[in-house]
């Protein structure tokens, strides 16, 4: 009977060091959806485990009480037996190591490494074994619990919650076995990457900004804004650097039907948002949802317009490229072989450098600012530059910009990075 109870004190243990695991390791996910289908195992074990602090002072109370009773009974078994014998030392010593290679093997090392393995059905089956302890144990956690909270600044222990990284990888495995659409896994993923994308990267540079000057009457602008393919126009007072409101065609078109053809832009425009080049997407667009726009005004540290930014700038980087019937086809990019692209010269860098998986750098937005920037002019057509392990040819350009580029993929870098002047000969 003796041995009976000293092996049930290691059988409780094992199940303790088991719960704890169990708890602490199961996906909360799996769980909420067992306690959806009417499971009371899984409700309970929610339950416990929306408290983190009593659940662990439940069990490492009820460990601690269990790991000192088993060497005290253990002890009082060796007595009965070995008291007062000559081998009572060494009886002793061989009950202790026993012990402690069981307590090791039998309670910690077996137990917890099932737990891990099996964490739901573990924490299902001991959802209701643990309920009891810690009701029995209620006076103890009465006087623990508040103690720890006050510990640790009211804080106590929070379940660990799934990293950004872990929630990638999972990702990535949904999508290769198909459980999750890819387009689904790439929308998702691009939603982590709000964070390192700034107005900048997203916004439309100003030299491409369809603006009107503030100071012009409806009747001037009529023309302009029934042609104008945009819902919200800047308005800007002599240069584009001073942007003193945002001009919704709506509004204007309104006004003009109520026949209020001498109101200047200005007049009816509403108050432009400003933010700096490097405020993140997503608090952009949480800026966006407060305040209840749509648009906002990129400038740099000096307060100079850099470009526009809207929520659908902000919408194409989670959902990809959102066409309507009056955007232009040529702002994407058109894969012409392998390693070979046409791209608008708008097209961001870091686009490309996804695209064809190369870098080339990150000091410029757009291909064509890149481009500009590498030669110190405006090429012509027919010029090519060399810039990483990509030969960029000029395929159209105007006087004034360039208008596409083909950009080839080589397999090796160059040796030399160089921008050669090539001169059409007419």
């Amino acid at each position: 009977m003796d041995v009976l109870i000293l092996l049930g004190l290691i059988v409780l243990s094992a199940v303790i060091s088991t719960a704890e695991i169990g708890f602490f390791s199961v996906n909360s996910t799996k769980l909420l959806a067992l306690a959806q289908t009417g499971n009371t195992r899984a409700k309970l074990a929610l339950h416990l485990r929306s408290d983190p602090q009593r659940l662990l002072s439940t069990i490492l109370v009820g460990d601690r009480l269990v790991g000192v009773a088993t060497p005290m009974y253990a002890t009082f078994l060796t007595l009965n037996i070995y008291g007062g014998q000559t081998s009572f030392d060494e009886a002793i010593a061989v009950m202790v190591g026993l012990l402690t290679f069981v307590l090791l093997v039998a309670v910690d090392v077996i137990p917890k490494t099932l737990a891990a393995k099996f964490a739901v059905p573990v924490t299902l089956n001991m959802a209701y074994p643990v309920y009891v302890v810690q009701l029995l144990l209620k006076p103890f956690l009465f006087v623990m619990v508040p103690l720890i909270y006050k510990l640790t600044g009211g804080k106590g222990l929070t379940l660990p919650l799934v990293t950004e990284e872990e929630l990638k990888i999972m990702l990535d495995e949904g999508g290769k076995t198909g459980a999750i659409e890819v387009e689904k896994v790439k929308m998702i993923k691009n939603v982590f990457q709000l964070k390192d994308i700034t107005a900048e990267d997203a916004m439309t540079p100003r030299l491409y900004v369809f603006s009107l000057n503030g100071n012009l009457r409806l009747k001037e602008a009529q023309e302009l804004l029934y042609n104008s393919k945009y819902s919200r126009i800047p308005v800007y007072d002599e240069t584009l650097d001073n942007i003193t409101g945002i001009l919704y065609k709506t509004r204007a078109l309104t006004e003009l039907a109520k026949g209020q053809n001498e109101a200047k832009l200005k007049d009816i425009a509403y108050p432009p948002l400003f933010v700096p080049s490097g405020k993140t997407a997503d608090d952009l667009m949480k800026q966006f949802q407060q305040e209840k726009r749509h648009m906002a005004v990129v400038v740099n540290e000096f307060g100079g317009v850099m470009g526009i930014v809207t929520l659908e700038d902000l919408l194409e980087e989670v959902v990809g490229e959102i066409m309507d019937e009056t955007d232009i086809t040529e702002e994407l990019i058109k894969r012409l072989g392998k390693n070979h692209i046409l791209v608008h010269s708008r097209t961001e860098v870091r686009k490309v450098n996804d695209f064809l998986k190369v870098d080339l750098g990150d000091e410029a937005v757009t291909i064509g600012g890149l481009i500009q920037q590498e030669l110190g002019r405006i090429p012509k057509v027919g010029e090519e530059v060399r810039i990483a392990n990509c030969r960029i040819l000029i395929h159209e350009a105007e006087p004034r910009s360039i208008r596409s580029v083909q950009i080839f993929r080589e397999e090796k870098s160059p040796a030399h990075v160089e921008a050669p002047n090539l001169d059409l000969v007419s």
